[in-house]
């Protein structure tokens, strides 16, 4: 099996775990009616949507400069230890190449994020309905 094979289904399973247990616990531990399966689903669709926009927003290079202040502070308070990268430069490109060598398979997260938001809806309109 393949490494992206392996990342698939890594992803697919922590994106439906991640939906099935919010959506569980905020259904089950709130009520059951329409209206909590609905918000239970909404929560749910959001942080699907919300995993695959950071995970993408961090690798994009938006927190590089930060890491590098972080890793640059830890290594100010061990003398006689080199930096491991010479300036902010560097330590962006050895980023960028890590990240360009390993990519994650997000679309488990958009999917289950669509199908959450589209329960959402049905049980918002059957919550009308028949309430």
């Amino acid at each position: 099996m393949s490494e992206r094979a392996k990342n698939t289904i890594i992803s697919w399973a922590v994106a439906s775990g991640l939906a099935i247990a919010i959506f569980c616990f905020a259904f089950f531990f709130r009520g059951l009616t329409f209206s909590y399966a609905s918000d239970a689903s909404f929560f749910a669709g959001a942080a699907l949507v919300a995993w695959p926009v950071l995970v993408w927003t961090t690798r994009s290079g938006v927190f590089d400069t930060l890491g590098y202040a972080m890793i640059t502070l830890v290594y100010s308070f061990r003398r006689h230890s080199p930096k491991p990268y010479a300036d902010a430069y560097t330590y962006k490109e050895v980023k960028k190449d890590k990240r360009e060598r390993s990519k994650p398979v997000l679309y488990p997260f958009w999917i289950w994020a669509g199908v959450m938001l589209t329960l959402a809806c049905v049980f918002l309109i059957l919550f009308y309905t028949i309430h």
